[in-house]
């Protein structure tokens, strides 16, 4: 239907709008409204998708890791709020049972260096090949994230970032890693030729199952990580479109890094470009560290 100007709900338009309405937000940051005909007992149609969002929160599109909530800033990022409301058009239910962009959305992103970029995910990818199928054209993804999925929230899953740990762990206490917070991250303290397990998660977003795909951990002197920096070990895995895949692996922290300075310890999924991937700024992430 062409546009007829103006707002509303259920009037045949698909519409997004920002209000401070709580009657229509119910004290969320933005919510989708479904408009459903029923043509009973053979199927439900869905006829309109209106999504509204609180104009009183400070959104924003950067792309820049320290203006967003989860790295320090005071924003919240635009992009993950859209992708999750307009996943209800498909339409996919919240989810609270894995890492997920159906859950708490902020905590579902991906960085590397400053660059912070909101995405579908694997699960969300799930659902609507469950939903739809696959398209004719097959398009494969694969990912890594420094973010996992914690508890069950209500209905939304609820997302922390991956961890270093001791190896093996400690018999009394955590096994996780000395740490503290800089810069709006949390910065491991090791030591140099120290074996630890280094956390991260791994996801496949396209369309076919994944074996044997080539992971690399490295070091680097900054948070960008590519396969400039020194490769430090690796491992394979096999990866399919049905579970998000958070795992730790042993690392060797070289034994020559210099004392009391700053690294960030990266993997790189599809290291060696076998895969001929839709996106392959994904491919990388991080943690920070410190050499004691």
């Amino acid at each position: 239907m062409t546009d007829s100007g103006g707002v509303g709900l259920d009037n045949g338009q698909n519409e997004i709008w920002f209000t401070i309405d709580n009657d229509l937000l119910d004290d969320a940051p933005a919510r989708a409204f479904q408009w459903w005909t029923c043509f009973w007992p053979l199927f439900n149609h869905m006829d309109e998708v209106d999504i509204v969002f609180d104009s009183r929160i400070s959104w924003t599109t950067s792309t820049n890791k320290a203006d967003l909530w989860g790295y320090g800033g005071s924003q919240r990022p635009l992009q993950t709020t859209a992708i999750h409301e307009l996943g209800h058009g498909l339409p996919l239910n919240h989810v609270n049972t894995e890492y997920n962009v159906m859950g708490i959305d902020y905590k579902h992103i991906h960085v590397n260096g400053s660059t912070a970029r909101a995405y579908l995910g694997e699960d969300a990818a799930d659902g609507a090949v469950y939903l739809y199928g696959l398209s004719a054209t097959r398009h494969e993804d694969l990912g890594v994230v420094h973010w996992k999925y914690r508890s069950a929230s209500g209905e939304y899953s609820d997302h922390i970032k991956t961890k270093l740990f001791y190896y093996p762990p400690v018999i009394d206490g955590n096994p996780e890693l000395p740490s503290f917070e800089d810069g709006g991250e949390t910065r491991y303290r090791v030591n140099r030729g120290q074996v630890i397990w280094a956390e991260f998660t791994y996801e496949n977003n396209g369309a076919s199952t994944q074996t044997a795909v080539q992971v690399g951990f490295y070091i680097s002197t900054n948070a960008t990580i590519s396969t400039s920096d020194r490769r430090i070990g690796g491992i394979t895995v096999n990866l399919a479109r049905n579970d998000v895949f958070t795992s730790r692996q042993t690392v060797t922290i070289p034994s020559d890094l210099v004392s009391g300075a700053n690294y960030w310890l990266g993997v790189i999924i599809d290291e060696n470009d076998r895969i001929s991937e839709m996106a392959e700024w994904n491919n990388a992430t991080y943690i920070p560290i410190r050499i004691n």
